[in-house]
């Protein structure tokens, strides 16, 4: 088994306080425009916009500093989990016998890509570069792609699979 972590970068605990305190400010903020709005035009609904705020700063917060990618090869299969602290939940699961090619993103999408949506399992500014993933789809149609960040390890596990595969 071979199994790599992918996180982004972490926060210092005095940048996690003041971005704490700017989420506080900005949701006072809001929250008073909202009330400005209501009192000179009626408009009911401003607090929608305070929520919708809310939910997008704590989802942007965990992106940056709690979520992480897992790697693993295992047992014939690739699988990428997302990760959230201690919960773990698969998003990807490869047959490595599916595997057609990895390696660089242009390259596979240039021989693959042929305008169709792409999969992303990728931290941002992580150490890492992108690498491209192209497997056939369970039930055939058409080659799908990954895009993952990967260390040498897998990399080259997922090589071996592509190589033995094209035989």
């Amino acid at each position: 088994m071979i199994q790599q972590v992918v996180r982004g970068r972490s926060v210092s605990r005095g940048a996690g306080l003041l971005i704490v305190a700017g989420l506080a400010v900005s949701i006072v903020l809001v929250s008073w425009i909202e009330r400005a709005v209501a009192m000179t035009t009626g408009f009911q609904y401003g607090a929608f916009a305070v929520w919708a705020l809310v939910v997008a700063e704590a989802v942007a917060i965990v992106r940056l500093s709690v979520m992480a990618y897992r790697y693993t090869v295992s047992d014939g299969r690739f699988f990428i989990e997302r990760v959230y602290g201690d919960h773990a939940r698969i998003v990807h699961s490869v047959q490595l016998n599916r595997v057609l090619a990895v390696g660089p993103r242009d390259e596979i999408f240039r021989r693959f890509g042929n305008a169709q949506a792409y999969d992303r399992a990728v931290i941002k500014k992580a150490e890492f570069p992108e690498k491209a993933l192209a497997y056939a789809a369970e039930g055939g149609g058409a080659a799908r792609l990954l895009v993952f960040q990967p260390n040498e390890e897998i990399l080259a596990a997922l090589e071996k699979a592509a190589l033995e595969n094209a035989e």
